[in-house]
């Protein structure tokens, strides 16, 4: 079993109870939605999303990536703008998972907090 939540954004999150069959076929539909994103075996994967509170963007997408192969580096929107970063420059992913307009937000913030702009993070595909 397995149980994730909403972000609870509007109010109270609501929780979603997962059997290990429901538990495999969203890992399963994760995994293709990653792999249809560009998500290759052993590609490094910065891991933008929360990764508290049950937030179906943590450990549903920890598993998606994991699925495919690939390494997902969980530093997580909890971990914070700096941390995500740091760990962007440093062990330059080859792409990033999270929100669209979090992502966008610290593509505009990078160069500011790290002495290094986004783009030039990029590796090799």
């Amino acid at each position: 079993m397995q149980v994730q939540a909403s972000s609870g954004t509007t109010g109270s999150p609501a929780y979603v109870g997962l059997t290990a069959g429901d538990r495999d076929s969203w890992a399963e539909m994760t995994a293709r939605g990653l792999f249809a994103g560009g998500v290759r075996p052993g590609d490094m994967v910065l891991h933008a999303f929360s990764m508290s509170k049950g937030f179906v963007g943590g450990i549903p997408i920890w598993q998606g990536i994991t699925r495919i192969g690939a390494v997902d580096l969980p530093i997580g929107a909890d971990g914070g703008v700096d941390r995500l970063l740091i760990a962007a420059r440093d062990a330059r992913p080859r792409c990033a998972v999270g929100t669209p307009n979090f992502l966008l937000y610290l593509s505009t913030v990078a160069e500011q907090l790290t002495g290094v702009k986004a783009a030039d993070w990029a590796c090799a595909a």
